[in-house]
């Protein structure tokens, strides 16, 4: 009878319920206490066992692997048992590890000794490998590889040797030291049935692309995708996302693609692509990634996914600067993806992919025609600025035509004003901001737009003519959009912060067309609105003289007494001179 089969003959006798109720997960629902206690009785079990003389070397060596390891899984448990302490208790940050370090340190101890003692124990390999596993538990990550390495040294064919080399490449792979991780990556992937060669194939090709043999690293990407099929590990997914990184960098992204494409698998491919594009794109790289989403497109101009490749040509366009192909892109994706276009028609089972398909064209509207405006602003003047404003004013236009009444309607005709403004063409903004106003009144940006009418007239309408008589003058039609926008501004806003203003600037208008009696009444509102403000003094100095004008005796002597007698009004020096026009109206009509 072997070594090891005696030892566990021998615990059994020692601990003859541990077989018998080995606990199970599925029927105990005590199942983490029950292994516990078991795992005790067996450490207990093998304690006593150590005692006994009739152990030969080998046997107590065995015994003291099993005995270590156990020692290992109570630090492990009581590990797990701390970390949900802590997380059950809000307040808890960092649970208490030392009683698990304790059982792990006593493990470590366990295992030195029999390496010690037992220096020709067959399982010397596995007990260089228990300890090293158990130190890097404990965060001694320097004494755990000189374990890995004593035993990949003494034990090349050790069943464990794979994993030592794998683990010796990650502790050199953290420190930096590239060449030592790429040599450990390597003789461990070398073992055909380790299973897990794929995952050092990995580790190997990463290595590969920091030390730049981009090519090499490609193929051993590739390499891992191949393997990863039938692994255990979930590697193939993020061994394909690493592989298109490396062909952007190796400059071989036909190499990726013909890969994928010799697997059969269509799907796949597109995926590639995406995952392709959206990396040179990262990169930088924006002709790179526009002419891959063009072969997404030609692969399959059809698929749900196709107008969202326009839309990113559009952007990638747009983020290099190119405002032409970006306005051409454009026209592709309103034109072949719109609510009309074939693909929308084939796509009809997929409304998801359609009602996408419309939001992604209105939002590229409305975003680069903030943007650009935003960019012609800040250019200020030059080709550069007029090219960015022609751009906007497109997509303003556009945008305007498709969806004028939608959410974003409002903002977008208020934008497009003040670009009209911007490019100084009146006439349009005018009519622009005046229409803001029509559609909502009470709309955030309404008052600023109604100003805005008001100042884009002011800019058309002629100066007022001089008066040759008092016969009213026809007003020019600007004029007459001008007294519009006042009066719309009046009318809407009467506490604005420019009614007063306003209300003045048209009572003048009509005073300088000789239309004293609509004139006089908006002064006489002036004045109500505030009698001390300078507008308020101006319009009551001009009611006095058109009343003047047109010889108005008695309504010059009665209104003028009024304002000599108004303390709100205006100054003393107006109030004064008031009352001196007064007493000279009283002589004109005195001499009649």
């Amino acid at each position: 009878m072997s070594s090891a089969r005696t030892l566990l003959l021998c615990l059994a006798l020692l601990s003859p319920m541990a077989a018998a109720q080995t606990p199970d997960p599925q029927a105990n629902p005590d199942y983490a206490f029950e292994a516990e206690q078991a795992r005790k009785r067996e450490m207990e079990a093998a304690k006593k066992l150590l005692e006994s003389p009739t152990l030969d070397d080998f046997q107590r060596a065995d015994l003291m692997l099993r005995l270590a390891d156990l020692t290992f899984e109570e630090g492990r448990s009581l590990y797990l048992k701390a970390w949900d302490a802590c997380y059950a208790e809000p307040s808890c940050t960092e649970p208490d590890l030392s009683e698990s370090r304790t059982w792990l340190e006593g493990s470590v101890r366990i295992t030195e000794r029999l390496l010690r003692d037992h220096p020709s124990y067959p399982g010397t390999d596995e007990a260089l490998y228990a300890l090293a596993h158990t130190q890097q538990e404990l965060g001694q990550l320097d004494e755990a590889n000189a374990r890995y390495t004593e035993l990949v040294r003494r034990f090349p064919d050790s069943e464990k040797a794979p994993q030592a080399f794998l683990q010796i490449g990650e502790y050199r792979f953290e420190r930096g030291e590239l060449m030592p991780a790429l040599n450990a990556y390597r003789r461990a992937a070398a073992f055909e049935g380790f299973e897990e060669r794929p995952y050092a194939l990995y580790k190997e090709a990463w290595v590969l692309y920091n030390l730049g043999e981009y090519a090499t690293a490609l193929d051993t990407m590739q390499q891992v995708v191949i393997l990863s099929e039938d692994s255990a590990l979930p590697l193939e997914q993020e061994a394909m996302r690493d592989m298109v990184r490396i062909c952007v960098d190796a400059d071989q992204p036909e190499k990726c693609v013909t890969f994928l494409e010799g697997r059969g698998d269509t799907e796949l491919v597109q995926s590639t692509l995406r995952d392709l594009a959206n990396t040179y794109l990262e990169s930088g790289d924006h002709e790179q990634a526009i002419q891959t989403w063009k072969r997404l497109i030609a692969n399959d101009p059809r698929s749900e996914h196709a107008a969202h490749h326009q839309h990113q040509i559009l952007r990638a366009w747009a983020s290099a600067g190119r405002l032409d192909q970006a306005l051409d892109a454009l026209d592709v994706l309103v034109d072949d993806y719109g609510a009309a276009s074939t693909w929308a028609r084939h796509n009809a089972a997929r409304p998801d992919a359609l009602e996408e398909a419309q939001s992604t064209i209105e939002t590229d509207l409305r975003e680069l025609a903030i943007t650009w405006h935003t960019q012609a602003r800040k250019l200020g003047t030059g080709p550069d600025a007029l090219r960015h404003y022609e751009a906007a004013d497109q997509l303003y236009t556009l945008y305007l035509e498709r969806w004028p009444d939608g959410a974003h309607g409002y903002d977008m005709r208020y934008a497009h004003a003040e670009l009209l403004w911007d490019t100084e063409r009146y006439a349009e903004a005018w009519q622009a901001y005046t229409q803001v106003v029509e559609l909502d009144p009470r709309g955030t940006k309404s008052l600023e737009a109604a100003e805005a009418a008001v100042h884009c007239a002011e800019k058309l309408a002629p100066e007022p003519p001089v008066a040759e008589g008092l016969e009213p003058i026809t007003m020019e039609p600007w004029t007459r959009k001008l007294l519009d926008s006042l009066d719309a501004y009046t009318s809407l806003y009467p506490t604005g912060p420019r009614t007063r203003e306003a209300m003045y600037r048209s009572a003048w208008l009509y005073y300088r067309h000789n239309e004293f009696a609509e004139a006089a009444t908006r002064f006489r509102v002036v004045i109500a609105l505030d009698p001390s403000s300078r507008e308020a003094e101006y319009a009551a100095d001009l009611i006095l003289t058109q009343l003047e004008m047109t010889q108005a005796w008695e309504e010059l002597a009665a209104t003028a007494h009024a304002f000599a007698n108004e303390p709100r009004l205006a100054s003393e020096d107006f109030r004064r001179n008031a009352g001196v026009i007064e007493g000279n109206a009283a002589l004109v009509l005195a001499d009649k």
